[in-house]
This record gives structure tokens, sequence and C-alpha cells, in this order.
């Protein structure tokens, strides 16, 4: 059996070439290139058709039209598949190419991000950090003692806050002293406790029940607010004998 002789024409809506078998004349099928319906004819040969003689037959109603055979449509459906087919391939391709570079750009930015770290681990390494050194404020001077009152024996000589060994407690600490010949008893020292803005936030005092002639009593009387920052002598009281 000889093989199919096969033809070529053009699409009547976009001009595209189309090839078929020679048994596929006068079929109808749709364009693989536009979609569109187009027949499958022969393109006229160039020479010069003999002229046609006038017949008077009467005229024939058009044959009623055909579906066209398996076979072009098996043509349509197998050129569809192929420029489906090269599409999807086109568009898989492209996606590879992205994804491709897009891997590339983020391998470089992590490499400058890793060189930039280790340069700057290895600055820091080579820098000496100097610990700060805080100095502390220097301790505010002693107020000078009140001065003695004449003909009084007892006399506030020194007094400060001071911090207790152990724990949180602070006293206010200092001496009395007995300038006077006879000894005192229930000698009793009390301040006002002032804040840093110079306001009374409460009291401190001490109690002694006798004091002899020209000694020294070293008192301590508890603070009890804790925004107390400076003592103020309020009282100095003692009985003689």
């Amino acid at each position: 059996m000889s093989e199919p002789r096969f033809l070529k024409c053009n699409c009547a809506h976009c001009g595209g070439h189309l090839e078929f078998p020679e048994h596929g004349i006068g079929m109808e099928i749709n364009c693989p290139h536009c979609g569109q319906p187009t027949v499958l004819a022969v393109p006229p040969s160039p020479s010069v058709p003999p002229p046609v003689r006038a017949t008077t037959h009467p005229p024939q109603s058009p044959p009623p039209p055909q579906s066209p055979p398996a076979t072009a449509t098996a043509l349509s459906a197998s050129a569809a598949g192929a420029v489906t087919s090269g599409k999807r391939g086109k568009l898989i391709g492209g996606i590879v190419a992205v994804l491709v570079v897009g891997l590339v750009v983020v391998a470089v930015v992590v490499k400058k991000y890793r060189d930039k770290s280790v340069a700057d681990g290895g600055a820091m390494a080579g820098k000496t950090v100097k610990p700060s050194v805080v100095t502390p404020p220097p301790p505010e001077p002693e107020p000078p003692p009140p001065p003695r009152v004449p003909g009084e024996d007892l006399q506030v000589l020194k007094q400060q806050i001071q911090k207790a060994e152990q724990g949180s407690l602070r006293y206010v600490s200092g001496v009395v002293t007995n300038h006077g010949d006879r000894q005192f008893f229930n000698v009793k020292v009390e301040f006002e406790m002032l804040n840093t803005k110079g306001q009374v936030v409460g009291n401190a005092n001490d109690y002694l029940g006798n004091l002899a002639p020209h000694t020294v009593w070293n008192f301590r009387a508890q603070i009890l607010d804790r925004d107390a920052a400076k003592p103020r002598l309020i009282k100095l009281v003692g009985e003689k004998e």
C-alpha cells in the first residue's frame, strides 16, 4: 500500500501554513495557529483556466454541510496539542530560570553578610575595651558643731549619717561632751531629718541615763525614714544632779 501524499495550503484567516494528507481536501478544521475554522484546499495553479461555456442548467440548491471526518478532527487536535505542549515547556523553562537566579542572589547576599560579620568580629576582638570607671561622689563635709551656749555644759561636737555594718539600717552618729564639773542624768539628743530638698521627713533621737563630768557620749540615733538625707539638731537636754 502506497503512503498518502501530503499537500500544503494557507489558513483563510491568519495565513498560517497548513500541511494535510491528500484525502483531506475539502475538510474544515480548526487552524492550529489561530484556532479559527478553515477549509483544506489546494491553491489554484498559476495557469490560465479555459473559458467556461455558458450553460442553461437550472440552479441547484447547495449541498447540506457535512461534519468534518474523524481524520480532520484528529489532525486539528494533534496540532493544538503540539502548540500547547510547546507553550507549557517555555513556561516551565522560564520558571526554572527565575528560581535559579533567585537562589544565586540569595547565596551572594548570605556570603556578604557572613563576611561582614566575620570582619566586624575581628575588628571588635582587636580593640581593647576599657572598663568604665565610676567615680563615687565625694562625701559631704561634716557640718560644724553648733556653738556652745554660755553656761551650758552639754555640747554636740560631731554628727553624721552612718550605715550599719550589716543590713540596711542607718543612724545619726556623733559625740556629746559634758564640759561641766557635775554629771547629767537622762541626757537626750534629738534631730530633724531632712530630704534632699530640705524638707522635714521625720525625727531621730537617742537617750543616755548618766553622763559623768568631762566625759563624752557616742550616741547613735536610728533613722526610720528612707528619704532622710541630712540631720538637723533640734534638742539636747539633760538633768543635773
